[in-house]
């Protein structure tokens, strides 16, 4: 907490004293005030030196800057000083080093008397600043159980920035703007926080009298806005039990702070981890009533829609209408996934996500006009997304289909560690069937991987032969008529190591027209049709017959449903 040199002129405790040469070092800190011969040693870094003006020239300048003074304080007037000539002012202004004149009044214990006061009034103040603070966050924010939008107030007014307290998955818990006249414009940025990118990382380092002691973690984030230069943000990790669970965004983005706004910024976060544990605890019981009821809904345990209707009222929800069921599963991506061993870190990490996902829901909700209710559970995330009486099949499916786009372009545009997929079941208006349509969703999502590579989104009904096949609930007859059909080409294809099967599946995905397999397989044509006499003479079947083309085909897509 150093003060500069130009902090120094300005505080008005050296009357009469001016600025002479090399004005763009002002910015140098001063921690004491030597006289006497410049010493290129430790002792003269930082200081100002004072010298007679018959001391003062182009060696002692040079010498001066070498061992990085803060300055020069010289007891003269300015035509004395110009004596030495204008090469002595010039070469101050190119070392940015700061030659001060000095009325004949003020002596050199006056000058460390100006820079003791001046310190000590900024410690003063610093420790006032720390005192009306911990007053202000602890025993109004926490102890009273004010909520997160005070904590942004206090510290907003405090740095005279515009502060937002955002949770685990980034959603805003809490905002304000030290200056209302900007508070519209950074709510605006605060909407679109989820979607900011990391420009680099920063340390805070909180010194009291020049001396460093507790380091910020923050982050410098850039929010995707309309380019105008002001959606840089500063982000402060909030950590409770060791893991993060929120942060404390800080606009605009400028890391410049000053040491009374550092330590601010620190009792924020610490009253943020308090205030976010308890936020934790319970939205954890309340996850576990909603999860508990959502179990129930999708099994079908219930006595009547009215005490359904009810017991959804005492959550904050209202399910008293007709509703299409989405389900989400976040999965890890490249190094992640070698993490996910460990139980403890997978349930971590998919906590964390599904949170998000949930975050991510309510929010494009909003965008498209969409009344939902999202639930993170073990493995995914359950959306119901209420349909207007007396809507078309079409258009329900239209307004799902437009909500789980927008789903996955949200979760899946930040290049991050997670991939969400999307599965959409159909649409009964009978909250008794949504349990039929959950499993719905939850088949689409099984089937993406290897037969719809590339697909983040899949909905039940754009799923063709599979939707049939996936209402056998006989598993064992589905396997059998596959061993029956083409049980002796798998066997063929595992005993000679060919791809046979591959052969055939692009076969039908062509037409059936070994001229379009043929360019998709870049062979001869030729031989795509000795493949398929070679399929027909291995399976006993004749691909001129559309009978038999059949029968392999559904056989073939029955074995893609197995093995997904």
């Amino acid at each position: 907490m150093y003060v500069t040199v130009g902090e120094l002129l300005d505080a008005g405790h050296l009357p009469g004293a001016c600025l002479y040469a090399g004005a763009t070092g002002v910015e140098r800190q001063v921690k004491s005030v030597l006289a006497g011969k410049i010493a290129s040693d430790l002792a003269v870094r930082d200081s100002l030196i004072v010298l007679p003006a018959n001391e003062i020239n182009e060696g002692s300048v040079f010498a001066a800057a070498d061992a990085q003074a803060a300055g020069i304080l010289v007891h003269t007037d300015p035509e004395a000083l110009a004596l030495k000539g204008k090469r002595v002012l010039e070469m101050a202004d190119s070392q940015s080093l700061p030659v001060i004149l000095l009325p004949e009044a003020i002596t050199d214990c006056n000058v460390v008397a100006a820079l003791m006061a001046e310190n000590n009034r900024r410690l003063l103040a610093l420790v006032d600043c720390i005192v009306r603070l911990h007053g202000q966050f602890v025993e109004q924010a926490s102890i009273t159980g004010a909520d997160f939008a005070v904590v942004a107030g206090i510290l907003a007014d405090q740095i005279r920035r515009a502060v937002a307290v955002v949770g685990r998955s980034e959603e805003v818990l809490g905002l304000a703007a030290h200056d209302p006249s900007v508070a519209q414009e950074f709510s605006q940025i605060m909407s679109m926080f989820q979607s900011a990118s990391r420009v680099r990382d920063e340390r805070l380092s909180i010194e009291v009298n020049g001396h460093p002691g507790q380091t910020l973690e923050t982050s410098i984030l850039s929010v995707p806005m309309d380019g105008r230069g002001r959606e840089t943000v500063l982000f402060l990790p909030v950590r409770a039990s060791g893991q993060v669970y929120g942060g404390i965004v800080v606009w605009p983005g400028d890391a410049r702070v000053s040491a009374a706004d550092a330590v601010a910024l620190n009792i924020a976060v610490a009253v943020g981890s308090l205030e976010i544990l308890r936020d934790r605890a319970a939205m954890e019981i309340d996850r576990s009533e909603k999860h508990h009821f959502i179990d129930d809904l999708l099994a079908g345990i219930f006595d009547t829609k009215a005490a359904l209707v009810r017991r959804a009222s005492s959550l904050g929800w209202n399910l008293d209408g007709d509703f299409s069921v989405i389900t989400i599963e976040v999965s890890p991506l490249g190094q992640r996934s070698s993490l996910m061993d460990d139980e403890a870190t997978s349930k971590a990490w998919r906590t964390e996500h599904q949170d998000k996902a949930v975050a991510v829901v309510r929010q494009v909700a909003r965008e498209v006009g969409a009344d939902v209710v999202a639930v993170a559970r073990r493995d995914d995330v359950v959306v119901l997304m209420r349909q207007p009486s007396s809507t078309s099949s079409k258009a329900v499916k239209e307004r799902t289909l437009r909500l789980a786009h927008g789903i996955t372009s949200a979760l899946n545009s930040k290049g991050g560690d997670a991939q969400a997929v999307v599965g959409v079941g159909q649409f009964y208006p009978d909250l008794a069937r949504l349990g039929v349509s959950y499993q719905e969703a939850k088949k689409a999502i099984a089937l993406v991987g290897s037969i719809l590579p590339g697909t983040s989104v899949a909905h039940f009904d754009d799923l063709g032969v599979y939707r049939v096949i996936s209402k056998c609930g006989d598993r064992s007859e589905l396997d059998k008529f596959v061993r029956e059909k083409l049980g002796t080409l798998i066997d063929y294809d595992r005993k000679h190591g060919s791809q046979l099967i591959e052969t055939l599946r692009m076969y039908f995905d062509n037409g059936s027209s070994p001229g379009q397999t043929a360019k998709r397989l870049y062979v001869h044509v030729n031989t795509v049709k000795h493949r398929i006499m070679r399929i027909s003479e291995i399976t006993g079947m004749d691909f001129g017959s559309t009978d038999d083309q059949l029968v392999a085909y559904v056989a073939l897509k029955i074995l893609d449903y197995l093995r997904a």
